[in-house]
């Protein structure tokens, strides 16, 4: 669990650079499946029980302007969904990154 491993970081480095950690969960949710809320309300709950809460941001269902801006401004992509070898997040992380490439090559000007 990422959650619990945020809580346990805080052991792991200075006080300073504690400032800077933050963890953000972004994914599909959908309020009618009621697996969905009984997972949200458990990681919420972890959060606390870590006392990571102001550490933590549940983004849910985020527009594609929002996945976009978290990939560009993340330092670490963490995808680890069970039962799938491959996805549409690393298809969304590559593209940001070839836009990138792109605006730089021919010294555009790009907000990602």
């Amino acid at each position: 669990m990422y959650i619990i491993i945020t809580g346990k970081l805080k052991t792991c480095i200075d006080e300073e650079a504690w400032k800077n950690v933050h963890f953000v969960l972004a994914g599909g949710y959908d309020p009618r499946i009621e697996s969905s809320v009984t997972y949200l309300a458990k990681l919420k709950e972890i959060a606390k029980e870590e006392d990571v809460e102001a550490k933590v941001t549940f983004i849910l269902s985020p527009k594609d302007h929002i996945k976009v801006r978290l990939l560009h401004r993340c330092c670490a992509l963490l995808y680890t969904p069970s039962e799938e070898h491959f996805g549409i997040v690393p298809l969304e992380v590559r593209l940001l990154v070839y836009l990138y490439e792109i605006c730089v090559k021919l010294k555009m000007f790009c907000i990602l």
